[in-house]
């Protein structure tokens, strides 16, 4: 019992419970916080670069269809940037 109160009073024990318990809880950047807070924004941006992933793949596939077929580049620049041929006469319908 006299060993256990002598570490007790030993002022480098002291210290490093304080810290510990500064590091833990009231520090900004607390171990509550990372182990919570920062996994779940974790597995949120996890599911986003999933989701990015998978629009990057499917951009590149309509690249390459794109690029692949003169016709295809013709009518994807016809109705997405309403390119014309000479002569021609462009009428934007937009739905209600």
């Amino acid at each position: 019992m006299n060993r256990f109160l002598h570490i007790i009073r030993n002022k480098y024990f002291i210290v490093s419970v304080i810290m510990l318990a500064w590091i833990s809880f009231f520090d900004r950047y607390n171990l509550v916080r990372r182990f919570f807070r920062d996994g779940r924004e974790y597995s949120t941006l996890k599911t986003e670069k999933i989701y990015y992933q998978q629009k990057i793949a499917e951009i590149k596939k309509e690249k390459e269809e794109l690029f692949g077929n003169n016709d295809k580049l013709e009518k994807f620049a016809r109705e997405k940037y309403y390119m014309k041929k000479d002569g021609e006469d462009i009428f934007v319908v937009e739905k209600p």
